[in-house]
């Protein structure tokens, strides 16, 4: 199941078609507003898509929104807009944005949007997975990690997405100790 927001402002009649269509296809859905405390607190970890109403969005939010986007880089934004327009394309893309779709979206074609987006986010989300399953596993880029988070092991676990006690082991296991560090 992916997890897929819904960015919209205004809460245009065409939008609110759209999370019972994706929810049918076995996807979680949430519809949100751009300017919403949600986006700045959210576990990022567990977002696979935005869909974003381009028109809608100005301001503070929108930059907010696209510099979380930019941060998370599995996190797959697609914008729906009005008219296309090279220069709107360009804009999007200097963005962030992985596709744009041009009102009115069919169902068929926003299915197959959504589903190519998803698939790139899946493949990103295991890229960037990879250098995080070679830290763990390997002694040198274990004690890289350790000596960036000043040897803190709970910086250095939450870092690497493993308990404290697994990190424990793999220090134990590397033959690394907390004295080496000094």
């Amino acid at each position: 199941m992916s997890v897929i927001w819904i960015v919209d402002e205004k809460g245009t009649p065409s939008v609110l078609q759209w999370p019972s269509l994706l929810r049918e296809a076995g996807h979680q859905v949430e519809l949100i507003a751009p300017s919403s405390e949600r986006i700045c607190a959210a576990d990022w970890r567990r977002v696979d898509l935005l869909w974003v109403e381009w028109e809608k969005l100005a301001g503070e939010p929108d930059a907010a929104l696209w510099a979380l986007a930019r941060r998370h880089p599995w996190v797959g934004v697609l914008c729906a807009v009005e008219g296309d327009s090279p220069e709107k394309r360009q804009e999007l893309v200097r963005l962030g944005a992985w596709g744009c779709l041009v009102r009115p979206i069919s169902a068929e074609e926003m299915g197959r949007a959504v589903e190519m987006a998803l698939e790139l986010s899946r493949f990103r989300r295991r890229e960037s997975a990879a250098p995080l399953h070679n830290a763990v596993n390997d002694p040198t880029s274990l004690e890289q990690a350790l000596s960036q988070h000043r040897w803190r092991i709970k910086e250095t676990a939450k870092s690497l997405g493993i308990s404290r006690i697994t990190l424990w082991r793999r220090m134990k296991s590397a033959g690394i100790s907390l004295s080496s560090s000094e």
